[in-house]
């Protein structure tokens, strides 16, 4: 597998589920990550909370999130967040910095070379809020362009839709969602689709940028399916086979120590999180 894709593809699993943390309108909303542990309650208010109505981001800032910091999927009181502990298994088996502080690092110098280009855009109608994630790209001189193929399905529908509503001026709640997140590793290659199950996400969202976090289940089965089996080469990589390779993936991955979330199809799901934020953008 190429350790770059690898690399992207831990980071899309890190988008694909995580929790928010609300930021005080007074701070820099370009601040780091504030973990509550509070379930999330996406009931609508009875009357508009706010008066946003409609924006466009471009994600310029990400962070996979330790392991103490998340949601409590399954009601137990602790957090779930295993997502860290895959990448220190990896990071003992790969010759390239694989842990969470070396994962951050190649993601923002993903985003800042433009290979990775996640865009957002927000519509509020009194108080139904949608959040859709979707994929884009920049060109040479810096511009986002949104590319529709990927973002949007045959209906017209983003693949990657959270509904929910604005709890006051700027604080939002989102999903749970069962959603297809697109996520592009490289610009001339097609986007891959990530599960999850039960998407979540909290934070805040203004006319001045968007930041908060994501959360739910990425089931095993379709992680293999949609992402792990088509970044290996057929050939495989280094003395494995394409075969060993996912064998032994999917073996770390469906670890009940790693997959913890039980999912309503019987099949179970990695839990993660990720703080991002996202910039008034127009493309």
């Amino acid at each position: 597998m190429d350790r770059p894709a690898l690399v992207l593809i831990l980071a899309a699993i890190g988008l694909a589920a995580c929790k928010p943390d609300p930021v005080d309108s007074a701070d820099d909303t370009n601040s780091g990550p504030i973990d509550t542990g509070d379930t999330v309650d996406t009931s609508s208010p009875d009357e508009p909370k706010s008066d946003f109505t409609d924006g466009t981001y471009h994600v310029t800032a990400m962070e996979i999130l330790d392991d103490d910091q998340g949601f409590d999927l399954t009601g137990d009181g602790e957090i779930d967040n295993k997502l860290p502990a895959v990448l220190t298994l990896l990071d003992m088996a790969m010759e390239d910095d694989m842990s969470r502080e070396g994962m951050n690092a190649t993601i923002g110098a993903a985003i800042e070379a433009g290979d990775l280009v996640q865009l957002i855009e927000a519509h509020n109608v009194e108080v139904d809020l949608t959040y859709d994630l979707l994929v884009g790209s920049q060109d040479e001189h810096g511009a986002l362009h949104l590319d529709e193929a990927q973002s949007y399905d045959s209906e017209g529908q983003p693949w990657s839709r959270l509904e929910g509503a604005f709890l006051d001026q700027t604080t939002i709640r989102l999903g749970p969602d069962d959603v297809q997140i697109p996520v592009t590793f490289y610009p001339e290659e097609p986007a891959l689709m990530i599960p999850v199950a039960q998407a979540i996400a909290e934070g805040e969202l203004t006319v001045a940028g968007t930041t908060c976090t994501l959360g739910g289940a990425i089931p095993v089965d379709e992680l293999m399916v949609q992402v792990v089996e088509p970044l290996i080469p057929e050939e495989g990589y280094g003395d494995q086979t394409k075969e060993e390779l996912l064998e032994t993936i999917e073996a770390l991955l469906s670890n009940e120590n790693v997959a913890q979330i039980e999912l309503a199809d019987g099949g179970r799901g990695i839990a993660a999180a990720l703080w991002f934020f996202g910039e008034p953008a127009t493309w």
